[in-house]
């Protein structure tokens, strides 16, 4: 791993202990002491932000996400990023139409993106800045959608789920690479779920 990019282990609750005295490190794991796993890195004020996840498997999938960021765009990486609110992004994004690769969005897609993010600004508030925006996030309102009804008034489809998904991944996407807005994409580890077959119309 980089060594910009850490990822270790946070234990929470007693400490295990056998015949009243308390065991090794190296032991909690086996003793069934509880953890969870922490992604720390440089960030360009020379703070070091952190991201914590469930599982270990998580944490060095965003670890391994960083660390390509960090290896891929070199000093551009480092440098500071721009404040901007999620509400004012959504809106340069329409007016410059521009995608993850640098290329012209299509009218339709541009209006996904649009749609999207208007609806994600609503659940996580049209002020939020970018940088303050984490994959946390992501989870809950992607969670909001499969519980909730949709416009009209029945359940979203697994596949307009996944598009949710698709959407916020790209839309960060242009906010890392083209606009230099936030350092790393907080959905790059959301994963769509399957979609079954679907019944013939």
């Amino acid at each position: 791993m980089n060594k910009k990019v850490t990822v270790t282990p946070r234990w929470y609750g007693p400490v295990p202990t056998r015949g009243g005295k308390p065991l090794p490190k190296n032991q909690w794991a086996r003793a069934g002491r509880k953890r969870k796993w922490t992604v720390r890195w440089y960030a360009p004020d020379g703070s070091r932000p952190r991201e914590t996840f469930d599982t270990k498997e998580e944490a060095e999938e965003f670890a391994r996400t960083k660390t390509s960021e960090f290896e891929s765009r070199g000093m551009q990486a480092r440098i500071r990023p721009k404040k901007v609110a999620l509400e004012d992004f959504t809106v340069e994004l329409r007016l410059q139409r521009i995608g993850p690769s640098g290329r012209r969005l299509s009218v339709g897609s541009s209006k996904s993106y649009q749609e999207v993010l208007t609806r994600f600004g609503k659940f996580v508030g049209l002020r939020t800045p970018l940088e303050n925006i984490t994959m946390a996030d992501g989870v809950r309102y992607i969670a909001s959608l499969r519980d909730g009804p949709s416009r009209r008034g029945r359940q979203m489809s697994t596949a307009t789920i996944n598009k949710h998904e698709r959407t916020l991944k790209a839309a960060f996407n242009v906010a890392v690479l083209q606009l230099g807005y936030v350092n790393a994409n907080p959905f790059t580890v959301l994963r769509q779920d399957k979609v079954g077959d679907q019944p013939l119309r």
